[in-house]
């Protein structure tokens, strides 16, 4: 098959959309996201407060929850959009893990701790 070279630098991880050619890529410090069209190689990136931990796809319309070392869930509707800027999804929560969408990607269900929690979308 081709290759397509995204960066220069050494990634951390790779976080694949389940159906969708996206991928979201961390670099050097964890702070800083490449998200990435494999089929155009379109791509953005963005700088977040704290490292990122994890990238989770909405399973439709290709948005994505990023949760931070600190316990933040970020939410992007289009992360390839350069006017949208990450939005909290959850107030500030310790220890933040097992995210997991809804089929349909309105509800994003996680655990805090030993707690879990959905969150349901808000209609735009």
């Amino acid at each position: 098959g081709s290759q397509q070279q995204i960066a220069d630098e050494a990634a951390r991880l790779a976080d694949w959309h389940d159906v969708d050619p996206l991928v979201a890529f961390r670099f050097g410090d964890q702070r800083r996201l490449q998200f990435v069209q494999a089929a155009t190689g379109a791509d953005r990136v963005l700088m977040l407060d704290a490292p990122v931990r994890r990238v989770v796809w909405q399973p439709v319309d290709g948005g994505a929850a990023v949760v931070d070392e600190n316990g933040r869930i970020w939410w992007l509707p289009d992360p390839f959009n350069p006017a949208l800027e990450p939005e909290p999804l959850a107030p500030l929560m310790p220890d933040v893990h097992s995210l997991r969408w809804s089929p349909d990607g309105n509800r994003l269900a996680f655990v805090s701790e030993t707690n879990l929690y959905v969150v349901l979308l808000e209609d735009e």
